[in-house]
């Protein structure tokens, strides 16, 4: 029912217009965010109490990239504040202050050092795609350790400790549940022999353009099916345009 009494707004003053009950009024704001999350950071606008409720989602999921990805919506666009974070530079306040909403988290295009720098900062990240990344990874493939990634879609050197001999430890990804290699390389037999040992993977997909599965990586998917108790599906798919989205 609506509120016919008298309300006091925002700014103080008083008003006996019609208001809807907060809890309502606060589910109208949040649907139509998540129906366009691009337009949501218009609704911080409106009101104090609707920037509250929405700046938490506007952050939520943050996007870095030069050029879109073909898998993204078009109407998907890069965060200006991440843009502006370098190595070189200390991060803005603003940054700062909204990174820890960020659960989903995309960086494409940047060198290591970057991408090292923004993960840094998000340490809430839950979702989590490094795509083209340059430069060297011994830092950022240590950082990636120190999060509690459930979904992750990368190359698969950056899942190797250059300081533990180029290994990987399963043990370090202990919420890992999705994972997406875009890019195996010439390491990829260190990760698939110990996929199996990933104690919550659920999902796991391999997308190459080189696509040639030698002996070792078929023994190693045969293990993976055979002994992973957590595994509820398997892609094998030779083109770079996969969408992890399906998921």
């Amino acid at each position: 029912m609506v509120n016919m009494s008298v309300t006091i707004d925002d700014r103080g003053s008083t008003s006996s217009s019609p208001r809807l009950p907060l809890e309502l009024e606060r589910d109208i704001f949040e649907i139509a965010a998540y129906q366009d999350l691009g337009s949501a950071y218009q609704l911080l606008f409106v009101a104090k109490r609707v920037y509250q409720w929405i700046e938490p989602m506007v952050y939520r999921v943050l996007l870095r990239f030069t050029t879109k990805p073909t898998r993204l919506r078009s109407s998907l666009r890069s965060c200006p504040l991440l843009d502006q974070c370098q190595t070189d530079q200390e991060p803005s306040p603003r940054l700062k202050q909204v990174s820890s909403y960020t659960t989903h988290l995309m960086v494409q295009d940047v060198h290591a050092n970057v991408a090292n720098e923004i993960l840094k900062l998000h340490s809430r990240v839950q979702d989590l795609a490094l795509w083209a990344i340059s430069g060297s990874h011994r830092q950022l493939a240590h950082t990636l350790t120190t999060l509690r990634l459930q979904r992750l879609s990368t190359s698969l050197d950056k899942l190797l400790l250059q300081d533990d001999g180029l290994q990987f430890d399963p043990t370090l990804f202990p919420y890992l549940t999705h994972l997406d290699i875009v890019d195996a390389g010439e390491y990829r037999d260190r990760v698939f022999s110990k996929l199996h040992l990933l104690p919550r993977l659920s999902h796991f997909a391999w997308s190459t353009v080189f696509f040639v599965i030698s002996s070792d990586i078929e023994e190693a998917i045969k293990t993976l099916l055979r002994d992973s108790l957590t595994l509820k599906l398997l892609i094998l798919c030779p083109t770079m345009q996969f969408c992890f989205e399906r998921f």
